[in-house]
C-alpha cells in the first residue's frame, strides 16, 4: 500500500534550505498534492526545484545583500588564516591540531555573521557563501598546487587536519583531503549560518516582523 507520507529528506531538505517567504505554503501545497496521488520522483523534483529556484531568486533581486555577504566572509576568512599562517610559521608550529580547531570555530562564526548582515534573506546569503567556497576547491585541485592556495578556501585548512591523520596510515591524496575538508566545511558553514536551528517557518515570521 502506498504511504500518503511525502518523502522525509526531500521534505525536510525543502523545510531547511527553501529560501521563498512562502516556503510553508509550498510545503502545504506540496504535501496535499503527493496524498491526491503523485509520486515520490514528482515530489523530489518539486522541492529540488523549489529550493534552486527560490535561492536564485533570492539573489538575483537581492544582489548588494549578496554583495555584502561574500565581502564579510570573505574579510573574515582571509584575516583568519593569514594570522593563522604567521602563527604557524612563527610561533605555533607543534600547536597546528590547536589552529585547525580554531579555524573550524572560525569558519562557523563567519557564517554567522554572514547571517546576522543578511537579516531576513540570511538563508540564500549563507547558501551562497557556502556555493562558492564549494566551487573554489575543483578550482584549487585543478589551477593551483597544494601549498599555493591556502587562502582559496575554507576546505584548506580543514583539509590539513585529514592530510594529517590519513599520512598517519601511510595514505595522503590532495583531492581526497580537499574533499574531506569541503564535506566538513559545508555542515560548518550551515551550522554557522544557522540552517539547523529552526526550520524555514521562522524565516516567514522573521519577514512579516521586518516589512510590518
Amino acid at each position: 500500500m502506498r504511504s500518503t507520507r511525502p518523502p522525509a529528506l526531500a521534505q525536510w531538505l525543502l523545510h531547511h534550505f527553501g529560501c521563498s517567504s512562502s516556503n510553508s505554503a509550498i510545503i502545504g501545497d506540496m504535501d496535499e498534492r503527493y496524498r491526491q496521488g503523485r509520486s515520490r520522483g514528482w515530489y523530489w523534483k518539486e522541492a529540488l526545484t523549489a529550493i534552486v529556484g527560490s535561492f536564485l531568486k533570492e539573489i538575483s533581486t537581492h544582489k548588494l545583500a549578496a554583495t555584502r555577504a561574500l565581502l564579510v566572509g570573505w574579510t573574515v576568512k582571509i584575516a583568519w588564516l593569514y594570522i593563522a599562517m604567521v602563527a604557524y610559521i612563527l610561533v605555533f608550529r607543534s600547536w597546528l591540531l590547536l589552529l585547525l580547531i580554531v579555524s573550524v570555530v572560525v569558519c562557523a562564526l563567519s557564517a554567522r555573521l554572514v547571517a546576522r548582515v543578511s537579516g531576513p534573506h540570511y538563508r540564500p546569503m549563507v547558501l551562497l557563501y557556502l556555493v562558492v567556497e564549494l566551487l573554489a576547491v575543483p578550482v584549487k585541485i585543478l589551477l593551483f598546487d597544494w601549498s599555493g592556495s591556502v587562502f582559496l578556501s575554507w576546505a584548506s585548512p580543514i583539509s590539513t587536519f585529514f592530510a594529517i591523520v590519513l599520512n598517519h596510515f601511510g595514505y595522503f591524496s590532495t583531492v581526497t583531503t580537499l574533499w574531506c575538508g569541503s564535506a566538513v566545511m559545508a555542515v560548518v558553514i550551515l551550522f554557522g549560518g544557522g540552517f539547523f536551528r529552526a526550520p524555514a517557518e521562522s524565516d516567514s515570521n522573521r519577514r512579516e516582523v521586518i516589512t510590518a
